[in-house]
Parts: C-alpha cells; sequence; structure tokens
C-alpha cells in the first residue's frame, strides 16, 4: 500500500509457520487493478518482495485483475522442512471482450506459487475456460490428499454467462487444474454442473470430499460438492451436484443415476427463494461425509436455515449415494428471535451475525453480534433457547438470593444474585433482553468489591427511572460485612453495564449494623429510590429502617415500626405511586406473633408514618409465609391500594392462604380492629399453604376502577 493507493478484498491461507496474503491495489497503473501476494511468517516477517508479489507479469497489458480467491497447493515434502509448499490463486481479469456486447468481461484465471513467490504453473497463469463472456462468483478448493488420483489439484467454479449472453440467466461451471497448470481431461471450457434449461443459478459454493483409497480396490479422485442459488420457476431454492475431478470418470456425476439428476438435486426449496449467502463443509468419514449447508431466508423475519446431506461411497459404488437429514424446506438453525444472516460453516460447526440483541431504549449496545452453533450427532442444533429451556447468565458456584425487577417499556429484566467466585462472595448484575439475551458480561456485572467486608450478599434491583421512565439503568443495593458489622450500600450500574462508585448507604453508628436491604424507585422524583432495611441495636431490637436517595446528607434510615415488636424479620417493601411506600414486616410481641405493616412517607424530619398489626397469630410456627404488592390502577389522587396475600394458622383453625385488599376503597387504610376474611383454599388441596407470591393484574374492574391480583403459592 502506501498514500493514494487503495488495497481491497484481502484473503489468507494459513500454513504452519504463517500464512499466505493476496488482495488488490491500484499501485502500478491507476486506476487499472492488480493482484499481489505476500507470504507472512508467524513473527510477522514478510518473506517476498516488499509490498507484495504481483500476478499479473504481463506489463504491457492494462486489464483489472481483482477478487483472489486463495488455498494452499499441499505440495509439501515431510522429509524436507524447507519444501513449505505453496498457494493457489484464482481471481478475475478482464483482458478479453465479450463476442457478444464488444465490453470487456471478467473471468476465472488461477496461478500457483511457491513458497519463495515464484510462478509454478509452465505458462505463469492459466485461464479456467477458453470462453470470453461473463464469470463472477468464483470459489477456489484444493485436493490436500496426494494419494488420490490425479493427485494434489485445484477445483475452481464460478457462475457463468455463456449460454446466453444477452439475458440475466447465469450457469454454473467448474474446472480442475493440476499442480503443473494443466486443464484436467484436457477440457478447455471447463465442466457444466447443471443442465437446467431457463433458469439462472448463481452464488456458488463448494467444498471437497477427500474419499479414502481402499488398497487393492480403489483409489478414489476427490469429490467436489457444490452447491448455489437457483430461480426454476417450479421449484425455486437452493440446489447441488457433484463433481468427480478423474482422469477415469470425467465430468458432473448425479447423485442418482437418472438424466433429471443432471440438472441438480433440491436441497431446500421454498415459496421464498433463499437470499444470498450460502455456505458448506463437509466432515470426511471413511465412508461417508455429512455435507453442511446454510443460507439466509425470509419468512416474515430473516434467519439463517440449514441442510444436512449424508454423501456414501462404497469400494464397488464409483458414483455416490445421498440423503437429505431435513425436509426440502430446510430447517431453522436457531429459534433466536432478531434477524440472521452472512452463514459460514466448518466441519459441523456454522457461525452468522446475529441481531437477537434487540434494541432496548439508552442501551449502548443495541448492536450485531456474532454467534455460532454446532450440530451433534442427530445433526440437531445443541443450542439452548430462552423459551424452551433456560438461560445459563452466571458462573461460578452457589449462585443464591436471586431477585430481579422487569422493565415495563421494553421487557427487559435485571437480575441480581450472591455467588461464591475466588473464595469470596460477591454480588453480581446482569441484564436481558425480554428474548433472555444476556446484554453485558456473560458471567454478570461485579457489583461489589472485597476492600470493604467480607461475605457481600443478599442484593436486591431497582429501575433507575429518568422524567420518561426508564433509562435503562439500575440501582443494586446489598449487605456487607461479618455478622455484628453488617452494613448497607448501593451502586448504580449504567445501561451499557458500567457500575458507578460505591455509595455507603448509612454512616456507620456505635453498636448498630444494618442488613437485608430492598429497594425501589420513587415515584415522582427522577433518579431517586427509596431503601428499607433491618437496622439491628446490638444487644436490643431489631427494627426496620427507611431511607431515600434524595435526603439530606447524611442519609440515615428512621426507624418506624410496631413499638410492640421487638424482633422484626423477612422485610418486604412496595411503594405507593405518590413517593411513599408500604413496609411490612412479622415478628413477635407479648407473647403473640404479628404482622405488620407501615405507610411511610417523606417529610421534613424524615421518614414519618403510622405502623399498623395487619394480623395476629399464636406461635412462630403457625406462620407459613406472606408476600405484598401494589395495585398499579390509580384510584385517582390517593395512594395506589395494598394488596397482601399470607399463610397462618388462625386462632381455632387451621391453615390457610389470606388475601387482603388496603386503601382507597376502605374507611381506613389498616382499620384498628381488622377481622381477617374468609381463607381461600381451593379444590381441598391437602397439606399446609406457604411462600404465597403475589402481583397486580393490571386489569381495572368497571365497577371499582380498581385492578386484582395473581397469587401463587406451595401446598
Amino acid at each position: 500500500g502506501g498514500d493514494g493507493v487503495t488495497c481491497l478484498r484481502p484473503r489468507i491461507a494459513g500454513t504452519a509457520d504463517g500464512a499466505f496474503i493476496a488482495w488488490y491495489d491500484n499501485r502500478r497503473n491507476p486506476p487499472d487493478r492488480d493482484v499481489y501476494t505476500q507470504y507472512v511468517k508467524y513473527d510477522g516477517t514478510m518473506l517476498w518482495t516488499t509490498d507484495g508479489v504481483l500476478i499479473n507479469t504481463d506489463q504491457a497489458l492494462e486489464n483489472d485483475q481483482i477478487n483472489p480467491e486463495l488455498a494452499l497447493d499441499f505440495d509439501w515434502n515431510q522429509s524436507d522442512p524447507a519444501k513449505r509448499g505453496g498457494v493457489i490463486i484464482a481471481f478475475l481479469d478482464n483482458r478479453y471482450t465479450s463476442p457478444t456486447t464488444s465490453l470487456p468481461v471478467w473471468n476465472v484465471f488461477l496461478t500457483r506459487l511457491n513458497c519463495d513467490g515464484d510462478a509454478q504453473y509452465q505458462n505463469g497463469i492459466v485461464r479456467a475456460a477458453g470462453v470470453s463472456e461473463e464469470q463472477i462468483n468464483h470459489v477456489l478448493r484444493t485436493s490436500g490428499k496426494g494419494a488420490c488420483t490425479p493427485g494434489p489439484l485445484a477445483i475452481v467454479c464460478w457462475q457463468d454467462a455463456r449460454e446466453d449472453p444477452d439475458s440475466p440467466l447465469y450457469d454454473i461451471w467448474a474446472q480442475a487444474v493440476d499442480l503443473t497448470g494443466n486443464l484436467l481431461n484436457n477440457n478447455d471450457n471447463g465442466v457444466e454442473i447443471c443442465l437446467k434449461e431457463g433458469s439462472t443459478q448463481i452464488e456458488p459454493v463448494m467444498t471437497l470430499w477427500e474419499r479414502p483409497s481402499i488398497e487393492g480396490v480403489q483409489e478414489y479422485a476427490p469429490l467436489a460438492y457444490i452447491a448455489w442459488r437457483d430461480s426454476r420457476d417450479e421449484l425455486p431454492g437452493v440446489y447441488g451436484s457433484l463433481m468427480d475431478a478423474s482422469e477415469r470418470m470425467p465430468g458432473t456425476y448425479p447423485w442418482l443415476a437418472q438424466p433429471v439428476d443432471l440438472e441438480g438435486i433440491p436441497i431446500a426449496t421454498a415459496p421464498d427463494v433463499p437470499r444470498t449467502q450460502l455456505a458448506i463443509d463437509n466432515l470426511g468419514l471413511q465412508t461417508s461425509a455429512n455435507a453442511f449447508v446454510a443460507w439466509r431466508q425470509e419468512n416474515g423475519e430473516i434467519d439463517i436455515y440449514h441442510q444436512s446431506i449424508e454423501i456414501q461411497s462404497f469400494a464397488n459404488e464409483y458414483v455416490p449415494t445421498w440423503s437429505l437429514w431435513h425436509s426440502v424446506y430446510g430447517k431453522r438453525l436457531t429459534e433466536a428471535k432478531g434477524e440472521q444472516c452472512l452463514p459460514q460453516v466448518s466441519g459441523n460447526v456454522f457461525v452468522w451475525q446475529d441481531a437477537r440483541r434487540q434494541p432496548i431504549p439508552n442501551d449502548a449496545q443495541n448492536d450485531w453480534n456474532i454467534y455460532c452453533e454446532s450440530l451433534g450427532a442427530c445433526i440437531e442444533p445443541q443450542e439452548i433457547a430462552w423459551r424452551d429451556t433456560y438461560v445459563r447468565w452466571w458462573g461460578g458456584t452457589d449462585a443464591k438470593n436471586l431477585r430481579y425487577v422487569t422493565d415495563p417499556g421494553d421487557g427487559s429484566m435485571f437480575i441480581v444474585w450472591d455467588e461464591i467466585r475466588e473464595g469470596e462472595n460477591r454480588v453480581f448484575i446482569q441484564k436481558l433482553d425480554k428474548d433472555g439475551v444476556p446484554r453485558w458480561k456473560s458471567n454478570g456485572v461485579l457489583v461489589s468489591v472485597n476492600d470493604i467486608g467480607t461475605a457481600a450478599e443478599k442484593a436486591d434491583v431497582a429501575l433507575l427511572t429518568g422524567p420518561n421512565g426508564s433509562t435503562g439503568a439500575a440501582w443494586v443495593v446489598w449487605q456487607q460485612g461479618a455478622p455484628g458489622s453488617r452494613n448497607v450500600y448501593w451502586r448504580m450500574v449504567a445501561a451499557n453495564g458500567a457500575a458507578n462508585p460505591i455509595i455507603h448507604s448509612v454512616p456507620i453508628m456505635v453498636n448498630v449494623e444494618c442488613y437485608e436491604p430492598q429497594v425501589i424507585d420513587k415515584t415522582g422524583s427522577s433518579g431517586n429510590i427509596i431503601m428499607a432495611m433491618l437496622v439491628g441495636l446490638i444487644g436490643g431490637p431489631t427494627v426496620p429502617g427507611i431511607c431515600s436517595t434524595d435526603q439530606a446528607a447524611p442519609i440515615t434510615p428512621d426507624f418506624q415500626m410496631s413499638s410492640a415488636v421487638l424482633q422484626h424479620v423477612d422485610l418486604r417493601i412496595s411503594k405507593d405511586y405518590l413517593g411513599g411506600c408500604y413496609v411490612m414486616t412479622h415478628g413477635s410481641a407479648a407473647g403473640n406473633e404479628r404482622i405488620s405493616v407501615l405507610h411511610a412517607t417523606l417529610g421534613g424530619g424524615g421518614w414519618t408514618g403510622t405502623p399498623n398489626d395487619l394480623i395476629t397469630y399464636q406461635s412462630a410456627s403457625d406462620f407459613y409465609g406472606y408476600d405484598m404488592c401494589t395495585d398499579v390502577i390509580d384510584p385517582g389522587g390517593s395512594p395506589h391500594d395494598l394488596m397482601v396475600a399470607y399463610s397462618i394458622t388462625p386462632p381455632a383453625g387451621v391453615p390457610e392462604l389470606f388475601v387482603q385488599r388496603f386503601g382507597s376503597n376502605t374507611t381506613d387504610l389498616f382499620p384498628a380492629a381488622l377481622t381477617p376474611p374468609e381463607g381461600y383454599l381451593p379444590f381441598n388441596i391437602p397439606g399446609v399453604p406457604s411462600q404465597p407470591c403475589i402481583v397486580p393484574d393490571s386489569v381495572a374492574l368497571p365497577a371499582t376502577g380498581l385492578g386484582g391480583c395473581l397469587v401463587a403459592w406451595n401446598q
């Protein structure tokens, strides 16, 4: 290259100690273009002429050479390390003029260089077919099995316009060339791969199957398996055929011994013609090979489809047989949402460009990504599908204390958990889009750090909201430290997964520890959150504390709850949609167990509210769990209603599940004397109802304008 020189379309073929690289540029006679090649060692040393070896050695020709394709020539000598083998280059050259249009046309040429950059063909370069009509989209492969008749060789196929130069119709042709540049079978014009009339065949792809030689029975030449996109009217789709490179069996041979097979075998057909981009490769087995074909197809959305073909060749059957693994419609490679395109195949591994990470507002990672997939022994994708099974988005050991929040705007989800990694209990967060695709680091973003104490755990997460709703970021709170000195910390994680500095949420106080935090976003206050936590006075009671990020520093939790309860546990928090919150706990006092609820608001003196005992029961063994949520339907200027589900054994009763509602449709948010409603025990299920979970159903009843709830529990 250099100033004013444009270098394009590089190609590479790796060797044991480096790589051959080819490209084309316009340095010699602008705007004419030429193909150059270089041999680069693994340490970056250029072994050939500075700036590469020019392929077109006829300086008098003012024509273009473009689009090189590379393949190793496999002409190495195991006993002579200096003989490293060379490279074969196929390229397009427009030195000839079409007799139909009188315009220059692209033709396929080949050349071969040894490891020193010297031309090895007798005439320097070889024309693949002596026909001066357009030849484009060429593909090059080389045989790597010297024992096969007729030895190491190159096979090139291309898209050819010779049959009807005045129309847009193309056919697929191929040619085989030995190591000295001789065209196999003295066929100067190539071999036509598909004899179908009236259709266009384009975008060929090719791979070789090195069939094993059988001593005393048969020596096999490599089989070139060629596939292409075909527009035939009756059944458009992807078609394929085979070319045998042997001198004894020249030409194209069908997979079945019937004349119709000379028109190609359908690999995948559908009303929607598969779109561009095919890829193919094979697994070389002893008597059979599996060829894999992939293509891009549009059926409402753009996906990658694939087909798997088993090819068999036995000692007494020179013409191979074949069978398809899937129907002629092919099979989707992945069930993931979003667009997939540009597939490539190597062996049984597929790789493609994927847009499943669907756009999320305020998310900086709305981009294409590269995915890969392997086909197992049953020719089925081994992908883990989000909707069908699960997504593993954590690493390490003993993951626990999982909590999540869902963004109602786009369906994405933030999940926090703690687990042991590198011997430390740490807190992590991950973001999944609505289809379950991880947006951040594969094993999650580390939130906690080790230098502020040990045992980071019991995290919770809330959305970071702005004036227009979610910002794509999240707040994380967690406890950290040894029992007796635990404290609460919080941290904001941006939409792109970057974690902001850690904030010490509670100033260190004498004989006090804070733990088991929970967090919600604060309605009507852009970017702020409300935190509730248990505050333990060493040697004294444990009570709930409430604080928020819009309080004046230092932020200290206000201790508010039933004074009769000395030890509060199992804290819950839910917002009232007016900037306040509900906090619920249960605990023991005066010989009775009770569930207590507080409706708290932030005023000039901090967080205040009146605690209420929701229900009492006889002993801790009569309590089987609870949960609460807030109705999302606006009652009109009042705090949104609170809905509670709990499971207890009431006095002189049996274990039952209760669901209650409190708010604007009652005379008092929490009546002083509350009579439990009739328990809900459906279907006469035996056993104790426990661990209820409750969520709002978001459906307003016409009579009241209020929403209901959904409840789930164990029994």
